[in-house]
């Protein structure tokens, strides 16, 4: 016959590694949670992805990987002016100047950010330069986008920004910008 003191050192060994085996697994359970609610709660870009995609510049499409715009477009000729680029150059080729934004973004790091151009062939949902800014206000408002800037014409939808400028003052169109906002880290100051 066993007395108690032998028979709880015997299984004594078990009884510790299924309370540092459970204790393990409660302890990746909570680390799990923590981190699923941390990317759920996390702020997302405001966009319409679907409207993003009908945007395009002979190829080259807002949000493009930096490894994809450059296979397709290069370098280009650099343009002075833009905080927060890592290439911000025209295109003569497609009459456009196109920005990829640095590295500090927390959502488009790398990626095709905006596109300007003043060339007529392009459309952008129905918006070309030449067009008059009255026809083009109610095309914008058709697809969602609100007013924000009455001098130079800006139009927002959640984080994307579609400038309408008008240099000649004579209600017609000059130049499209099409831009996708980013937010920055807390830390780093523009």
């Amino acid at each position: 016959m066993q007395t108690l003191t032998s028979m709880s050192l015997r299984n004594a060994p078990t009884i510790y590694v299924s309370v540092n085996i459970l204790s393990l697994l409660i302890l990746t359970l909570v680390v799990v949670v923590l981190f699923a609610v941390k990317i759920l709660n996390r702020p997302k870009p405001d966009l319409d992805y679907a409207l993003i995609e009908k945007m395009d510049f002979s190829g080259i499409k807002l949000l493009m990987g930096e490894p994809e715009f450059l296979a397709l477009a290069g370098k280009g000729n650099p343009v002075a002016g833009c905080i927060g680029c890592k290439i911000y150059s025209y295109y003569p080729e497609w009459n456009i100047t196109v920005a990829v934004s640095d590295s500090l973004g927390k959502f488009h790091k790398n990626k095709v950010v905006g596109i300007e151009t003043e060339d007529r062939s392009y459309s952008i949902l129905g918006v070309k330069t030449a067009m008059s800014l009255a026809e083009a206000d109610q095309i914008m408002k058709e697809h969602g986008f609100t007013l924000s800037g009455a001098n130079d014409h800006i139009y927002s939808k959640g984080d994307l920004n579609i400038t309408l400028s008008d240099y000649e003052k004579d209600g017609n169109i000059d130049k499209i910008s099409v831009y996708v906002l980013d937010k920055l880290p807390k830390d780093v100051v523009h």
